[in-house]
């Protein structure tokens, strides 16, 4: 079994040790991520404040940016938990649960 503190991508048997192959398998996945138009918190971070900065016409709210990080912020840590526990449980753990329900 691959060391999952390789890289992320070691549940998919992508992981290897020079980080080629890690960076060329996200590259796909983050691309479609960013162009589909979803948001991360932490990328929100960098933009509202400096669209606060950079706002000459008062369009954004201190209020927003903070609903705006409110909601990002908890639509990330639900689906990160549910898409990134649940690949590892399916690429790791399911397999030993099955064995141990055929066992008994």
């Amino acid at each position: 079994m691959e060391n999952p503190q390789d890289g992320g991508l070691a549940a998919f048997g992508l992981g290897n040790h020079l980080g080629d192959g890690q960076i060329l398998a996200i590259l796909f996945p983050v691309t479609a991520f960013v162009a589909i138009g979803f948001e991360h918190s932490i990328a929100n971070w960098f933009f509202l404040p400096f669209g606060l900065a950079v706002d000459a016409h008062d369009e954004v709210s201190i209020a927003g940016v903070g609903k705006n990080i409110l909601a990002v912020t908890a639509g990330n840590v639900v689906g990160g938990t549910l898409l990134v526990a649940g690949v590892y449980w399916v690429a790791y753990l399911r397999g030993e649960h099955m064995r141990k329900d055929r066992s008994s």
